[in-house]
């Protein structure tokens, strides 16, 4: 549930089901599906967070780009949409979401943060919808306090007409068809036994603030973890018919609907410009001539080696990245989350085979010391197969989000873990000179690097930090070469190598 309602309970307002016609159902086990998972019991949005782009025509989604943020001192990590001619569109997401980190920050002391497994805040968004005149984000929050946790959901449509998010209650034009709707919701809660007497009668408006739609336009209500049930069968969602939903709905929600109603799978295309060319952050195949030839690293333990890491990539700052790094002939490592892997492989292939290290960052950035080994497990494998999609080759490092690790953390990798001894707090700062006098006040030899390649701002600090580590006799290397007279093993974790001199 909502981090600042996860202690509350909810009054009742009065009975609205008396007399409501049947034809709704209510699957009380069943949860969105994630790609690879066995169909739910009722339809459901496709999760287009875990599988960007999938199911939507590429012609709709011209200039949707992803945005994401990190807080790695209170373990807060979030992403979004963005659409730079209509910059409305990301804004209400971001607010959104930075009224669940207000929430958090202040329900969680800061003293709580320390122990092996501390709180995180974690927010992953799902394309769920588009169309000419609407799109639709499906935000998932999960919440970890400590010692359990929880996910929250919330789906925004946004009117491309009027520039403007909308919320549930803006699909209804009427109070009266706002109130049936919230009716026939009551009414397949209270068909389930599981359900809180309280929320069955007269669910809160704010319990309802994410609808998504199936292929056949029935309405899918669903519920946070223990908002409305015992978190054993959360998530409850209610499947609303089509034909008692129809005559509720508005102009704007019957756009809606028609948006959020799976679409036939299309295959996304690369975006264009007027002149045809890629408007993909990155640059298309490099030419043989614009990848760096294959060098015999150096000895770290004689040369003085620093590798330059990134996390939490590709992001649309990243093709620049990699130019920069070409022009300096400069190695580094790309530890990457799986929705931006699966987005940007074309970055991924670029940066593989300018010899580059690509690295796991697991796919939704979630602490793995919160998690289940099963949940780690596929953390981790999901994004070493879209790595090994895009590059050819599964990740060769793994970092776990935050540092956070430990020996039951480590059993679960099949490669180094690799953490840092020089962090740039880049995204703190978001100031390209604060980020490269971080980098060069601190670099020493076999240093590893903390950076954010989703920073505009430490992309742009990427020029003054290499020609600053050069004049000192610096040589920029993966980790893996860095750390090849360690002869590295898996499930140990390093966060330096050899000093050189």
């Amino acid at each position: 549930m909502r981090t600042s309602q996860r202690a509350a309970h909810w009054g009742i307002v009065g009975a609205l089901v008396a007399a409501l016609t049947a034809g709704c159902s209510l699957s009380p086990h069943a949860s969105l599906p994630d790609p690879g998972d066995g169909a739910p019991s009722i339809p459901a949005p496709i999760d287009h967070g875990t599988d960007p782009d999938a199911g939507l025509d590429a012609k709709l989604l011209k200039g949707v780009d992803r945005g994401s943020r990190s807080d790695e001192d209170r373990n807060i990590y979030a992403s979004w949409y963005t659409l730079p001619t209509e910059p409305e569109f990301g804004q209400g997401q971001e607010r959104a979401i930075q009224s669940e980190i207000d929430a958090y920050v202040k329900d969680i002391p800061s003293s709580a943060f320390g122990g092996v497994a501390p709180p995180e805040l974690n927010t992953t968004s799902a394309l769920t919808g588009a169309s000419d005149r609407v799109l639709g984000v499906r935000q998932t929050t999960y919440t970890f306090m400590g010692a359990s946790g929880g996910s929250a959901y919330r789906t925004l449509w946004y009117d491309r007409e009027n520039r403007k998010t909308m919320s549930t209650r803006d699909l209804f034009d009427t109070d009266g068809d706002w109130e049936a709707f919230r009716a026939l919701t009551a009414q397949q809660l209270s068909a389930n036994a599981e359900v809180f007497d309280e929320e069955a009668t007269d669910p809160a408006e704010r319990l309802l603030d994410s609808v998504n739609f199936d292929s056949a336009g029935n309405a899918l209500v669903e519920f946070d973890d223990y908002s409305v049930a015992p978190g054993s069968i959360s998530p409850v969602i209610a499947k609303i018919a089509t034909d008692d939903l129809l005559p509720l709905l508005s102009p704007r929600g019957l756009a809606v609907r028609a948006a959020g109603m799976d679409p036939a799978p299309v295959a996304p295309a690369p975006k264009t410009t007027d002149a045809g060319t890629s408007s993909r952050p990155a640059s298309p195949e490099p030419s043989a001539s614009a990848v760096p030839q294959r060098r015999k690293a150096p000895d770290c333990r004689k040369a003085k080696c620093i590798a330059l890491t990134f996390d939490d990539g590709p992001g649309p700052a990243t093709g620049r990245l990699l130019s920069t790094l070409a022009s300096h002939d400069a190695r580094a490592t790309f530890f990457v989350v799986g929705p931006n892997a699966r987005r940007y492989p074309h970055v991924l292939k670029q940066a593989a085979a300018a010899g580059h290290e690509i690295g796991n960052h697991t796919w939704s950035h979630r602490s793995l010391a919160s998690l289940s080994p099963e949940e780690g497990r596929r953390e981790l494998a999901r994004t070493d197969d879209a790595v090994s999609a895009a590059t050819g080759s599964a990740p060769t490092l793994t970092r776990p989000p935050y540092g956070a690790t430990n020996p039951q953390v480590n059993r679960l990798v099949h490669t180094p873990v690799v953490l840092w001894d020089v962090d740039t707090l880049d995204w703190k700062h978001r100031n390209a000179d604060t980020v490269a006098r971080a980098a060069l006040r601190d670099a020493h030899p076999g240093a590893i690097v903390l950076m954010h390649d989703i920073h505009p701002t430490s992309v742009a600090a990427m020029p003054r930090i290499l020609d600053g580590l050069a004049a000192r006799g610096y040589q920029f290397v993966t980790v893996s070469e860095l750390l090849a007279s360690s002869r590295p093993q898996a499930q140990v974790t390093y966060s330096h190598g050899p000093a050189g001199k």
